[in-house]
């Protein structure tokens, strides 16, 4: 697996390109836009932090369906991007197994496939860091691909940049979120759309318990 700074640095080289691909995405995916409108609906008071939020697109989308959003990335550049685009989101750079926000601060976390580039080792501890920010009652929505074992890319977007995409189990990813103290609400996996990469997708709905 790629080291964070490695990881940053593809996303740096990828940022522009990946913004033109990527942020009008959602209009073709209304699984996803449904979605995302019941995890706003069940957020708690609070701010949604989109963790892996890219060039701010989604970020946007939460804040277009009234969520007090604001995306969080690895990437300078990706946030640069962000930040042009859509100016009226907050935005952080940071690594999310290490999250520099105060305990019991958000009332969301939205990570659409940013658990990808994890280690298996190191999920658990990330999910540690998600469930120590978010309110008692707060929501989390994870998603990513569904399979074993790990893809490796060496172009991206026709751009030379080399990634690992660690791919799993709904049992697999439940189970951790669990262990570290979250409630697991649904499960659910679709298939890709034409335009997707071809592999099916998993979407969790979890929340931290109030007690």
């Amino acid at each position: 697996m790629k080291t964070s700074r490695e990881i940053k640095d593809g996303y740096d080289k990828l940022a522009a390109v990946y913004a033109v691909r990527f942020c009008d995405e959602l209009n073709g995916k209304p699984f996803d836009r449904s979605l995302l409108q019941r995890f706003v609906t069940a957020v708690p008071d609070g701010p949604v932090c989109d963790l892996g939020c890219g060039p701010g697109h989604v970020a946007a989308h939460l804040q277009t369906l009234g969520a007090n959003s604001m995306g969080f990335d690895l990437s300078p550049k990706m946030i640069a991007e962000a930040e042009r685009r859509y100016p009226t989101v907050e935005y952080r750079v940071g690594d999310m197994a290490d999250l520099d926000m105060p305990s019991e601060s958000l009332g969301g976390i939205v990570a659409l496939y940013s658990i990808i580039h994890l280690e298996r080792q190191k999920l658990e501890e990330a999910f540690r860091e998600m469930h120590r920010v978010l309110k008692p009652a707060g929501q989390l929505l994870v998603s990513f691909h569904k399979g074993e074992g790990i893809l490796h890319e060496d172009n991206v977007l026709d751009t030379d940049v080399s990634f690992d995409c660690t791919l799993f189990e709904p049992d697999e990813v439940s189970g951790k979120l669990e262990r570290v103290g979250f409630s697991i609400a649904e499960a659910t996996v679709r298939r890709p759309y034409d335009f997707e990469y071809p592999t099916k997708r998993v979407y969790v709905l979890a929340d931290k318990p109030t007690s």
